[in-house]
């Protein structure tokens, strides 16, 4: 196998090679990409390599919105004292993604443009009303994620940053179903509440499911999130062996 290698200056040249080579991959943190290439999953000719561009790094609070920029890693999002101060229940959730070797190098770009249905940056994006910023337009969180593994984006559309409206609350919460098949299926939720109104539950409360159950009326995501949405449970009332925040 033989794999062009390519580490552009800034995303407009970035843009340019993705454009240019229909068969190549951006490259981010690597955590999904890297494994599926070495599986024979995937076989693309050419990388680029996204991490030495600085317009891709930074966390800032940016008109009562937390803007993160797409390659920071899971680490710097959790450690940001940006972050824990405006919504800590997200520093929560990047705390917990994978482990810490995970955690030093995938990135918050990367995860969104993979959508990987077990993943949690998806929930908190939909959970909170992102928005998605790339090199050529903003895509409202709500109408990024089209399919399982499968997003809005173009051909050498790149992931710049994402901006987070900040919450009046929100909640985070990781854990696992396990299937009679011993499948496990992880599954992050988040539950906001927006700061216009106070408890009107419609508009200004949101609740997001994102798991690798299959979509269904019966799946347990699509029960609790139906739940949540009903204000029938929060945060704090999950099975023992999830992982939850909340913060008033």
């Amino acid at each position: 196998m033989n794999i062009a290698y390519h580490r552009p200056s800034s995303i407009a040249d970035a843009s340019s090679l993705a454009a240019a080579h229909s068969d190549g991959r951006l490259l981010a943190g690597g955590q999904s990409l890297l494994p599926a290439i070495r599986l024979g999953l995937s076989d693309p000719t050419d990388l680029i390599d996204l991490g030495r561009i600085p317009e891709l790094k930074g966390i800032h609070e940016e008109g009562g919105s937390l803007r993160i920029g797409a390659m920071c890693t899971h680490a710097e999002v959790a450690a940001s004292g940006t972050v824990k101060r405006l919504i800590p229940a997200l520093a929560h959730l990047a705390e917990h993604i994978g482990d810490r070797a995970v955690r030093n190098r995938g990135t918050l770009g990367g995860s969104l443009a993979n959508n990987d249905p077990a993943a949690c940056y998806p929930a908190a994006v939909m959970g909170l009303g992102a928005t998605i910023h790339t090199n050529r337009r903003d895509i409202a969180g709500d109408e990024f994620f089209t399919g399982v593994y499968s997003t809005a984006l173009d051909e050498g559309e790149v992931i710049t940053s994402v901006s987070f409206p900040v919450p009046k609350t929100a909640g985070w919460q990781k854990f696992t179903w396990l299937h009679p098949t011993a499948w496990l299926h992880p599954t992050a939720w988040l539950r906001s509440r927006l700061r216009s109104k106070p408890r009107a539950m419609s508009p200004n409360h949101r609740c997001s499911a994102h798991c690798d159950w299959p979509c269904s009326s019966r799946s347990p995501c699509f029960s609790m999130g139906q739940a949540a949405a009903e204000n029938r449970i929060s945060p704090k009332v999950m099975p023992s062996q999830s992982v939850s925040h909340r913060f008033a």
